[in-house]
Formats: structure tokens, sequence, C-alpha cells
């Protein structure tokens, strides 16, 4: 665990790595998603592990991955003095690799809730557009 100045991060390797797109349970998924399943993984797990405390404007993916470097400085908090810019170790590894077998039940739960909220929105969205063509149709008739 490092502190970086302005927060806190966690690396944990894992075990029993795979692909999630090779599993038929959430190759499903695929055809919703604007992001591959280990982008999504990647943002339930910090939601998930964090109880939903994360910064909501964060959001992680596997080509937006940044690793702070121990030692190094943030060069966000450079220019604020009362913060200390240089990224520590808190807590170092303990070399346990636990599995993510336990958290992909609810995974898929929350990929699943993802899909309703992605309903629900566009459904607002036809709304919306539906109301702004009707009063425009109806201008046009006057």
């Amino acid at each position: 665990m490092l502190w970086t100045g302005n927060g806190y991060h966690i690396y944990q390797p894992v075990s029993g790595g795979f692909i999630l797109e090779e599993y038929e349970t959430f190759y499903e998924f695929t055809k919703y998603l604007d992001k591959d399943l280990t982008s999504m993984f990647i943002q339930f797990a910090e939601e998930y592990l964090t109880d939903y405390t994360a910064d909501r404007l964060h959001n992680p993916t596997v080509k937006s991955c940044l690793l702070r470097i121990p030692g190094s400085l943030n060069s966000k908090c450079i220019p604020y003095k009362d913060q200390d810019a240089e990224v520590k170790i808190v807590q170092r590894w303990d070399g346990k690799r636990p599995s993510i077998q336990p958290l992909l039940p609810d995974f898929r739960r929350w990929l699943i809730h993802k899909r309703i909220d992605d309903i629900e929105e566009l459904k607002e969205q036809e709304k919306v557009w539906s109301i702004s063509y009707d009063c425009c149709s109806t201008k046009s008739r006057i």
C-alpha cells in the first residue's frame, strides 16, 4: 500500500488469473460494454473494496493504470506546501496472492446492475428526444 500525496493506492497481485471474456458467464456482457471486462473488473474492485468510498471521478482502465514509484514525487502535490509530495510505502506486500474467484459473483451482479442502469438511462434519453421531437413537429405544423 502506498501513500501518494493525494490518497492511498493498493497494489495486490492475485492468483489464478484468467481472461474474463473466455468465460460464458462474463462473455455475454461484452456486447453491451464500451470497455474490456478486465477494465470493468478494475472499476468494480475499486468500488467494492473501498465500500464505494473511492473517488467517483476516478475511472481506471487497463490502458490508464498508473503505478507510482516509492521515493518519487507526485507532481500534483508539489505546489501545495502542506502536502508531502513524496510517494511512500505504508505497508509492504506480504507475498500472498489471493484468488479473485470469491469476487466474481459480486462482479457479475455489478455488471447486471450497470446494464440495467444503462437501459434506464437510454429510456430517459428517448423520452427527452421524443418530447423534443414532438415540440419541434408541433411548431412546424402551426
